[in-house]
C-alpha cells in the first residue's frame, strides 16, 4: 500500500524546495505519476459510477451530487433532495437506488466519512467528536458506528494508521 504514497511524497517534495521550470516539470511529472496511479486510488464513496445516463436522469444525478458536496455538513432530508430534482420522496428513493446500487443515505455517509478522514488526517478539528460535528453527524456513537462500518476502523485507530504514512 505504501509503493503509491512513497514517490509522491517525493513529488511534493520537490514540488516545494524547486522553482520556475524544473518546478513546473515535476508538476507534470506528479500528474502523469497520478494518472499512471489512477486505477489504485479508491475513494471511500462509490457513488459515481461509469455509467452513461439519460439527459434528464444525468441533470438529476449531478444535482444531487452536486447538493450532497455542497451541503454533506448539513441535515439533509430524502424530502429536500426530492423536491431538487422534482420527484416524490419515493421515487427519488427508487430513482437513487437504481443508478448508484445504494441508498441516498448510505451515499451521504460515504461522502461524510471521506470528508471526516480528511479533517482527522489534516489536524482540521481538536479532535474526534468536532470532526463528526464538521461533518454533519449529530450523535458521536453513530458517527463511530458508521465510520467503522466504512473504513472498517475506529477513527481513533485510523488516525494512528496513516500518520505513520505521513
Amino acid at each position: 500500500d505504501n509503493t503509491i504514497s512513497t514517490p509522491m511524497i517525493h513529488f511534493f517534495t520537490n514540488l516545494m524546495v524547486k522553482t520556475a521550470m524544473p518546478k513546473f516539470t515535476e508538476f507534470l511529472s506528479l500528474l502523469y505519476a497520478l494518472a499512471l496511479h489512477q486505477a489504485d486510488a479508491i475513494s471511500l464513496y462509490s457513488g459515481v459510477r461509469n455509467v452513461i445516463y439519460s439527459d434528464k436522469d444525468g441533470v438529476r444525478i449531478s444535482q444531487v451530487y452536486k447538493y450532497t458536496f455542497d451541503h454533506y455538513h448539513e441535515d439533509i432530508s430524502v424530502d429536500q433532495l426530492a423536491s431538487i430534482v422534482h420527484m416524490t420522496p419515493t421515487s427519488f428513493c427508487k430513482f437513487f437506488k437504481k443508478h448508484t446500487m445504494k441508498t441516498y443515505i448510505s451515499f451521504l455517509n460515504e461522502v461524510r466519512i471521506e470528508k471526516a478522514c480528511q479533517i482527522l488526517l489534516n489536524n482540521k478539528a481538536e479532535n474526534i467528536s468536532e470532526a463528526a460535528f464538521q461533518v454533519g453527524f449529530n450523535n458521536i456513537v453513530h458517527f463511530n458506528r458508521v465510520f467503522k462500518s466504512i473504513t472498517t476502523t475506529s477513527p481513533r485507530k485510523y488516525i494512528s494508521l496513516h500518520a505513520r504514512e505521513q
